[in-house]
C-alpha cells in the first residue's frame, strides 16, 4: 500500500510538469499566433493607408474584409487555448477533488461501522435462499438452483450442510463449472449440485471465499477479516453469522460485503 503511495505521489508530480510545460507551450504559442494575427492585420492596413489610391471602395472592402477575418481567427485562437487549458487543467482538479472525496469516505465509514453489530445488519438466517447438502444434492444445478436464484435477484447460491454453513458460491463460478462440463460432452440439464459440490476444484472455493463471525462482531471487523481472508487466500466477499463465531456452530444470518457497504453508506 506504500508503494502504491509512492507510485501515486511519483505520478502526480510527473503529470504536474507536464502540464507546467503544456502551459507554457499554449502561452507562447498564443503569444506567437496572435502576434502573427496581429501581423496579419495591422500591416495591410499601413500598407492600405500609405498606398496611394483613389478608389475609396476597394479600400473600404480591403479594411472589411481584414475585419471579418480578424473577428474569425481570434475567438477561435481563444477557444482552442481555452479548451486545451480545461483539458489539462480542469481534469487535473476533478481527479483531486474524487480522491479528497474518497479519502474523506474512507475515513468516515469505519467509524460507521464500529457501531454497527453484524447480528443489526445482517439477513436471519430464517429469511435466506439457501440450498442444502445432501437434500439439494439430486436437483439440477443451472436449470433450477441457478434460476432459482436469479430469479430473487441474487448472484450468490448459499450452500448450506444441515443449519451450518459451507460456503458461498457465485453465479460466475457456477456457470464457467457448468460451461466446463457441457465442453465435455455433459449436458447442462444433467449437471446436479452433488456434480458441483464434489469437484475437486470447488472445494478451495467454499472453503476460503467465506468467512464465520458472531453476532456482536462489528462490522468494521467483519470487513477486516474479510480483507485479510482475500489477501491471503483469493476474494472473500460473504460472512456467516453464527452463535460463537465458529464454523461449527448453526447459523444464524449472513452477511455479503454489499450489506456492509449499505450499512455503511447510510446515516446512522
Amino acid at each position: 500500500m506504500a508503494e502504491d503511495g509512492q507510485t501515486g505521489a511519483a505520478l502526480q508530480a510527473t503529470l504536474a510538469v507536464e502540464r507546467g510545460r503544456v502551459a507554457d507551450r499554449i502561452i507562447w504559442g498564443g503569444y506567437v499566433a496572435i502576434g502573427i494575427l496581429i501581423g496579419a492585420v495591422v500591416c495591410p492596413t499601413i500598407w492600405l493607408i500609405v498606398r496611394p489610391s483613389s478608389d475609396t471602395i476597394v479600400i473600404q472592402s480591403a479594411f472589411e474584409q481584414l475585419e471579418k477575418l480578424s473577428a474569425a481567427i481570434f475567438p477561435l485562437l481563444g477557444a482552442w487555448i481555452g479548451a486545451v487549458i480545461a483539458f489539462y487543467f480542469a481534469r487535473d482538479n476533478f481527479e483531486s477533488a474524487a480522491q479528497n472525496t474518497k479519502a474523506l469516505l474512507q475515513e468516515a465509514l469505519p467509524d460507521r461501522l464500529t457501531s454497527i453489530a453484524a447480528a443489526e445488519a445482517m439477513i436471519p438466517a430464517d429469511k435466506l435462499l439457501t440450498v442444502s447438502t445432501p437434500e439439494d444434492d439430486g436437483r439440477p444445478l443451472y436449470g433450477d438452483i441457478l434460476k432459482t436464484f436469479e430469479a430473487k435477484g441474487l448472484s450468490r447460491v448459499i450452500v448450506l450442510k444441515g443449519r451450518k454453513g459451507l460456503g458461498v458460491i457465485h453465479d460466475s463460478t457456477v456457470n464457467r463449472f457448468v460451461l466446463g462440463k457441457t465442453a465435455t460432452g455433459a449436458q447442462a440439464a444433467d449437471i446436479k449440485l452433488s456434480d458441483l459440490l464434489g469437484d475437486p476444484a470447488i472445494a478451495p472455493i467454499l472453503d476460503d471465499t467465506a468467512i464465520y463471525v458472531a453476532p456482536n462482531t462489528t462490522l468494521a471487523a467483519v470487513r477486516k477479516a474479510m480483507e485479510a481472508r482475500s489477501t491471503a487466500l483469493g476474494s472473500c466477499r460473504d460472512a456467516f453469522v453464527t452463535t460463537t463465531g465458529a464454523p461449527s456452530d448453526d447459523i444464524v444470518g449472513y452477511l455479503s460485503d454489499l450489506d456492509i457497504a449499505k450499512r455503511g453508506a447510510l446515516k446512522s
